[in-house]
């Protein structure tokens, strides 16, 4: 080869190292908003694949930027020849060790284990955008699933809807409630105590038609949000809900507080049997992940 070609191969070589260089620079903007999207769903099917190459990706930009400034610097001196060599043994080597990565990460679990107080439940993995906890008296169990299908965030094929977040605890509802201990501080009417509701003689005229055998009250502290709660016979606290477009919902269920929101284009009681529909599809569902349920 003529010493003009070579030194027009080697030049072209050199701007192939850089080009490399330069495109892991811009995927490497790529991967960090994959990682971001990792770090938040930590139980999708690609995260922990992600996490992994995110994690040696500083690693293969050294080593491409180190080839780039080694061919510069001792291009006089190597042949276009070895100059290809290094470039392809290094992306070679760099490729492998990739695959070898990827081959020992260890897929996200097919479930989680997580406790409503003491009580453990296997969550399916598609269902949760949480890992498992540790029983104690706050301990709950959170589910992320689409309300109109009942498929889990993270299903292999979901479908076009909104997730929606939904929890389970053993906890008062006035303490899993922001906007209920707001609304009763600044009630005049109705207050509350660990869920045991008091109320004056003003309250009748905020009670509405009995559902399900329990007094119902809607009342509100502005025009814009209104707050529904029903209580049984000894004025324990059995639902609350706020809504402000649509609705926050929570209820005490024979397996323990339940919260997940409805989604609906304004307040009406007409929503009360559609809310209990809901409450007994996800009690169902959720009890049938109890470990050791008969």
């Amino acid at each position: 080869m003529q010493p003009t070609q070579q030194t027009h191969l080697k030049n072209n070589l050199l701007r192939i190292s850089w080009l490399i260089f330069v495109i892991l620079i811009l995927l490497s903007t790529y991967l960090i908003a994959l990682a971001v999207g990792a770090h938040y769903h930590p139980n999708s099917r690609t995260a922990p694949y992600i996490v992994a190459i995110t994690t040696i990706y500083p690693i293969i930009l050294l080593a491409s930027l180190l080839l780039a400034v080694c061919l510069s610097l001792a291009r006089k001196r190597l042949s276009a020849k070895a100059m290809n060599q290094a470039i392809f043994r290094t992306y070679a080597m760099l490729g492998l060790g990739v695959v070898a990565t990827m081959l020992l990460v260890k897929p996200v679990p097919a479930y989680f284990v997580q406790h409503v107080g003491n009580v453990p439940y296997r969550i399916p993995r598609e269902f949760t955008g949480i890992q498992s906890n540790q029983p104690s008296p706050d301990s709950a169990v959170r589910i992320d699933l689409c309300l109109e299908t009942f498929q889990g965030k993270y299903s292999t094929h979901p479908e076009d809807c909104r997730t929606s977040i939904v929890i389970l605890s053993q906890r008062l509802i006035s303490v899993e409630s922001f906007n209920m201990s707001y609304f009763f501080d600044n009630s005049d009417v109705f207050s509350n105590v660990d869920d045991q509701i008091q109320m004056t003689a003003e309250a009748d005229k905020y009670q509405v038609k009995s559902f399900n055998g329990l007094r119902s009250y809607i009342a509100s502290l502005n025009s814009s949000n209104k707050s529904y709660f029903q209580i049984d016979e000894s004025n324990n606290l059995i639902r609350f809900a706020s809504c402000h477009g649509g609705c926050v919902s929570f209820v005490k269920t024979s397996i323990g507080t339940l919260q997940y929101p409805y989604q609906t284009g304004g307040f009406s009681t007409s929503n009360f049997e559609e809310w209990v529909s809901m409450e007994k599809k996800l009690v169902k569902l959720i009890s049938s992940w109890r470990i050791g349920a008969s």
